[in-house]
């Protein structure tokens, strides 16, 4: 045991100096609350990369397998401060295409994760290929519905209609200001621009003077210093939304299953369930406010509340990886799994403190008869 503790600690520790020499030694600057989430999410890469070796079950070890690709995204994450400076230099704009891309690979496997877990439990006696595969259709139809734009278009963040419609309004903004000696009113920049409408994300022809104006109006706050960058990013973000709402339902689909049907569990898994959809509500809610934001200073303020709001709810996602690994290194552990998958009828379910506590200080076990816990004392 103290062998595969002690490479487990290696296995942490090489990847987090190399993590940190980048962090700390690149030209770029990185938060603190970026650098202590990227060590979070090594943390869940390396828990899940000794899970996936030590499960004895194929279809746990899918499980932890989408989990490991999921918090990969920590290798991503990582490289951000080389990109455009040690790494790639040379392309345009590739820092915006780490950030786009980083984000939609973090939204895709977190979903593909959850979409997995569901399948595996409403589909429990199905192949796994048929059930992987289910998975992959299910997560590439909702993905290309909402990222299908920056799979097609990298640049479709420069090549919208919002953006589009602000060059035109930008440019207009400081040619008249310029003659005037003063910031212009959006009907002084109506009477020297025009503005397409658009369908299908393509022009078809000109607004009327008065939704011109109206557009103008909308379109004119985003040339305060940097504010233009909100507007830049908005599409990614309501996506992210999109691809948060779907993934938030698919647990509640989960948690919705097992109180009907309560069917075996392993250990811990209900309750990674549970902090996923903290932390998916948070990415929701975050990616929400970024839409709604018109001013840099304001994002940037969500931006920092955000990661620490994100970063409570990882830390508790890594502790209960790290007991799963934990549990399941065990010979009582190993022996409960098992038993889960060939006769979980003759089993008594296993608890931990945290349903200890719930049930002891929060609910009377007598309500929870045939729903998620199974009350008594459970033998370990």
């Amino acid at each position: 045991m103290w062998i595969s503790e002690n490479k487990i600690f290696v296995t942490w520790g090489v990847l987090a100096i190399l993590l940190l020499a980048v962090f700390f030694y690149s030209p770029g600057s990185s938060p603190v609350t970026t650098i202590f989430t990227n060590l979070l999410f090594l943390s869940i890469f390396v828990f899940c990369l000794f899970i996936v070796i030590r499960e004895k079950q194929w279809s746990n070890k899918i499980i932890f397998l989408n989990f490991l690709l999921f918090s990969g995204y920590f290798i991503i994450s990582g490289l951000y401060p080389l990109i455009g400076y040690s790494i790639l230099s040379d392309v345009t704009y590739i820092r915006h295409y780490h950030y786009q891309y980083g984000t939609i690979y973090y939204h895709i496997f977190l979903l593909f994760s959850v979409t997995y877990l569901v399948i595996d439990l409403l589909f429990r006696q199905r192949n796994v290929v048929v059930k992987y595969l289910l998975s992959i259709m299910i997560v590439v139809f909702i993905s290309y519905n909402y990222y299908g734009f920056f799979i097609n278009d990298p640049d479709y963040l420069y090549n919208n209609q919002d953006i589009n419609d602000w060059v035109v309004v930008d440019d207009a903004f400081y040619n008249v200001k310029s003659e005037i000696g003063e910031n212009p009113t959006a009907e002084e920049i109506a009477a020297v621009v025009t503005l397409s409408a658009w369908k299908n994300g393509k022009p078809v022809g000109e607004l009327y003077e008065k939704e011109k104006l109206a557009r103008i109006e909308e379109l004119l706050p985003y040339s305060d210093g940097q504010n233009y960058l909100v507007l830049l990013m908005r599409p990614l973000h309501k996506a992210n939304v999109y691809m948060n709402t779907f993934t938030i339902l698919l647990i509640f689909l989960f948690f919705a299953y097992q109180y009907k049907k309560d069917p075996p569990q392993g250990a811990y898994i209900e309750k990674i369930m549970f902090l996923f959809l903290i932390l998916v509500s948070l990415e929701s809610l975050h990616s929400w406010a970024y839409v709604r934001s018109v001013e840099w200073s304001i994002f940037l303020e969500f931006f920092v509340l955000g990661q620490y709001l994100s970063f409570g709810a990882l830390a508790l996602l890594t502790l209960f990886f790290g007991l799963r690994l934990r549990f399941i290194s065990t010979v009582q552990g190993e022996f409960y799994e098992q038993q889960l998958v060939s006769n979980p009828q003759r089993i008594t379910r296993w608890r931990d403190w945290v349903d200890n506590f719930v049930l002891s200080y929060i609910f009377n076990s007598q309500t929870l008869i045939g729903r998620l816990l199974a009350p008594g004392k459970a033998k370990r």
